[in-house]
């Protein structure tokens, strides 16, 4: 059974002010209403799901101990990844680097310093966020491929956890006319329209 809820003078309902008495509110409707925006957002991610969206953002992190027996370490697994554009990479040290080291660079096996040069802070909880490939113009990545890690010297110890942020574009399973899009500015001689998936974040 609705049980009513009145309201005082003065109060807010839903975000007004009222200075009569105030319309009673029963917790039967709020429930209706709670309700039909679940079945909402329920339909919105069942649409969502069959029309694959065009773009995800993805991030792959890993542990990378820095190889001692030379200056370079590759990560283990191709961090990488085939037709994506390449947000930023984090690193942040784990495991404090030692050895006769000064400097490190984040890159890959083409550029050692395609996202990060001259970082310098070796101990445990230093990191920078690493946006150099943006000024170089190589945000973009054709073909799976390892993160590499440069040393200037000799490393004796030292672990970096390093976090690759990126966007991966794929075709959409449906045409762009299956979906309602907005209509262009008058006047501007455009056509098309936008449509809107997410972003959706996935670990």
């Amino acid at each position: 059974m609705a049980v009513a809820v009145a309201r005082n003078r003065r109060r807010c309902v839903r975000g007004e002010w009222w200075d009569a008495a105030a319309p009673v509110v029963t917790r039967a409707t709020t429930v209706q209403q709670l309700a039909q925006d679940v079945n909402k957002l329920a339909q919105r991610a069942s649409q969502a799901a069959t029309e694959n969206p065009h773009w995800v953002m993805r991030y792959l992190s890993q542990i990378v101990v820095l190889s001692t027996s030379g200056l370079t370490t590759d990560s283990a697994v191709p961090m990488l990844r085939a037709n994506t554009l390449l947000s930023h990479v984090t690193i942040r040290v784990t495991q404090a680097i030692t050895g006769a080291v000064t400097t490190l660079a984040v890159g890959d096996a083409t550029t050692a310093g395609r996202f990060q040069t001259g970082f310098t802070s070796f101990a445990v909880g230093d990191g920078a966020v690493c946006l150099a490939h943006w000024d170089a113009g190589k945000a973009s990545q054709a073909t799976d491929a390892a993160l590499r890690v440069t040393a200037d010297d000799t490393v004796t110890g030292g672990a970096m956890e390093i976090i690759v942020w990126y966007w991966s574009f794929a075709v959409p399973s449906l045409p762009i006319g299956t979906v309602a899009t907005p209509a262009p500015p008058s006047g501007t001689g455009a056509t098309g329209g936008l449509r809107l998936f997410g972003p959706r974040f996935l670990g």
